[in-house]
């Protein structure tokens, strides 16, 4: 009676192992091949630490050329931002958050404040930077998108004054539709509340070319350009409360749900089902056959 049971303990182990590896290498390909997209990601200006300035205005444009979409996609960015101060005269630190898909090694970026070039630098947040992880600005920028960099100058602006900040730069991006399953462009308007009060801020994709398969359409007013179109989004003396707005093109990748099974995974499996079932069979054996002697 024991022995009988032993053999059916095998056997439903026996099974429960080959179905794990079935399992196990149906899976593998999926894993390790995720969903293609790309997302050129813009961000709006806001402080490193805690301030009482507030952003009053900001105007965005991004003109975008999809005209060759198949090959590459170019855009020009400019931001207009004020700020202003309403106590004693104060020092800043301000970021502008980026991917590295908008903003590459040859990208020409100019920031300007009060018509005047100011100096800049482009960092990334490493985890050796203290000063990222002690702020709401890092846990903001991470709650976005995690391949962002940075745009940093410090400004001075002085007591119950305003100052402008202008962001410019050009972008020629490298995006082949036919091996992507979307290309999606976001600017990001939330970071506003960080700043004190509410704001009046405007943001316009100017799209040449293809235009896109879908878009962000609360609060968005569409308008024809002569070769193109405008998508605007608008609010008016409010807080923000919208994350991000952006446009999306659909790509020809298929998404297999079922996908095909390499060469080598299926190699594998034989040879450790073959191992497994062949410990199965001479375990069983050896036991039986030692305990007769």
């Amino acid at each position: 009676m024991i022995h009988e049971m032993k053999i059916k303990l095998h056997r439903i182990f026996f099974i429960l192992s080959l179905f794990l590896l079935f399992f196990n290498v149906f899976s593998l390909k999926s894993i390790t091949n995720p969903i293609p997209v790309d997302m050129p990601s813009l961000g709006s200006i806001f402080p490193k630490d805690d301030t009482a300035c507030s952003m009053t205005n900001a105007s965005v444009v991004v003109d975008i050329d999809a005209t060759n979409l198949l090959n590459n996609i170019s855009f020009s960015f400019e931001g207009n931002y004020t700020i202003f101060n309403p106590g004693e005269a104060i020092n800043l630190t301000i970021g502008a958050p980026f991917s590295r898909m908008s903003i590459g090694p040859n990208s020409i970026c100019n920031i300007k404040i009060n018509d005047s070039l100011i100096p800049y630098i482009i960092i990334e947040p490493p985890s050796t930077n203290a000063w990222f992880h002690a702020n709401y600005w890092f846990q903001y920028a991470w709650a976005m998108y995690f391949d962002l960099m940075y745009l940093i100058c410090n400004v001075t602006i002085p007591e119950n004054s305003s100052i402008f900040l202008e962001y410019t730069f050009d972008a020629n991006l490298t995006s082949n539709l036919n091996e992507l399953h979307e290309l999606t462009i976001y600017y990001y308007v939330g970071s506003s509340r960080v700043w004190e009060g509410i704001i009046t801020e405007s943001v316009e994709f100017k799209v040449h070319g293809k235009m896109p398969d879908e878009f962000y359409n609360n609060s968005c007013t569409v308008s024809d350009l002569p070769d193109g179109k405008r998508y605007m989004w608008e609010w008016k003396n409010e807080r923000i409360y919208d994350n991000s707005v952006y446009i999306i093109y659909y790509g020809n990748y298929s998404y297999n749900q079922f996908p095909s099974i390499s060469f080598e995974n299926v190699f594998l499996a034989l040879t450790i089902m073959t191992i497994v079932a062949l410990l199965f069979i001479i375990i069983p054996y050896l036991k039986y056959k030692y305990s007769k002697e």
